[in-house]
């Protein structure tokens, strides 16, 4: 199948949930029962067709070759399949693969996709670590992961950022952990043996090793894998690795499960504001907006854009650098 693009200059972003035509239906109306692989390859071209007729410019960041490359592996492993697993993620890895993070495939009601491991990693730069997890597990609450299922912490981590929607690496990052403990998606790309159970190799501060496995939990409610690193399903009984009060909590945990989709905080000591933007959308306590006047500037630099900051009423004159958590970018210049 044949991709092709579209003038991209009338319309900016894009943004289209392509569901499983046949899947989604057959699941409810069938009482649940296998689809069969005709079926699934049915739903494969009715992801990609959707894809090429509505997408402005699919080729906006790769080539017509590669998509048609990754629709033919996907075929593949649809007719290779062992289970359900490997058709689901064989299909949102053609909706990932064009690398646009307003680009994404919907899942909402398939067999499985309630199904979670009931535990939160996150990759520093020292290491990929529980950050949160079922409280029966609380003893394994800030060790360092070494595996996951059958593979390591760092190979499970880039298999999971195949099949994020993101238009960069950093996207990729932050979406790697939560595709990880969907047990169907951890399923598909081989990192576990089954979808029922995650087995995990861990080290905890004292440097002794353990060995544990969490078995699938389906998630009523909220399965907050959007809100923190740190927040479990509202079904789970959860731990946290950074503690439950504000106070000692780290500058980019702060305000994860209210609603202030932007706000900074003046660190004085180091002479810089710290800021978070999360959305782009109004929200009701408008302190932030009102006490910075925050301007984007398309500059070209050698390492790219870098929108830039511009603080009135904050005396940070000599301040030499902002930390934007989300959006994986410099903010510098900040004047008074």
């Amino acid at each position: 199948m044949k991709s092709s693009g579209a003038n991209r200059s009338t319309l900016l972003c894009f943004l289209v949930l392509v569901g499983f035509f046949s899947a989604f239906g057959l699941a409810r109306s069938q009482n649940r029962q296998p689809l069969t692989t005709q079926q699934w390859l049915e739903d494969l071209d009715y992801v990609t067709t959707t894809m090429i007729d509505k997408h402005p410019n699919i080729n906006y960041r790769i080539t017509s070759e590669q998509f048609d490359r990754t629709v033919e592996r996907a075929v593949q492993a649809i007719k290779d399949r062992e289970s359900d697993a490997e058709c689901v993620v064989a299909i949102r890895r053609v909706v990932a693969c064009i690398r646009d993070g307003h680009t994404a495939l919907g899942m909402g009601g398939f067999q499985g996709t309630n199904r979670l491991f009931p535990v939160r990693l996150y990759k520093f730069a020292d290491g990929i670590f529980i950050t949160g997890i079922a409280e029966q597990y609380a003893e394994y609450v800030g060790a360092r992961v070494i595996q996951i299922g059958r593979v390591s912490a760092e190979e499970a981590f880039e298999k999971a950022g195949e099949l994020a929607f993101a238009d960069n690496d950093h996207s990729r990052k932050n979406q790697a952990p939560t595709i990880v403990v969907r047990s169907l998606l951890a399923r598909g790309l081989g990192i576990v043996e089954s979808a029922d159970e995650l087995p995990l190799v861990v080290e905890a501060k004292s440097g002794k090793k353990a060995e544990f496995v969490l078995p699938a939990v389906r998630v009523t409610g909220a399965d907050n894998l959007a809100t923190g690193m740190d927040v479990g399903p509202d079904s789970v009984p959860f731990v946290s690795a950074s503690g439950t009060k504000a106070h000692e909590l780290p500058l980019y945990l702060k305000h994860q499960q209210s609603n202030r989709n932007y706000w900074f905080e003046h660190d004085k000591a180091h002479k810089a504001i710290y800021m978070q933007y999360n959305l782009i959308v109004d929200q009701a306590d408008a302190r932030d907006h009102d006490f910075l006047d925050v301007r984007r500037k398309d500059l070209v630099q050698p390492g790219g854009l870098r929108p830039f900051l511009q603080a009135k009423m904050l005396p940070a004159r000599d301040a030499t650098q902002v930390t934007h958590q989300r959006l994986a970018v410099g903010l510098h210049h900040v004047v008074a």
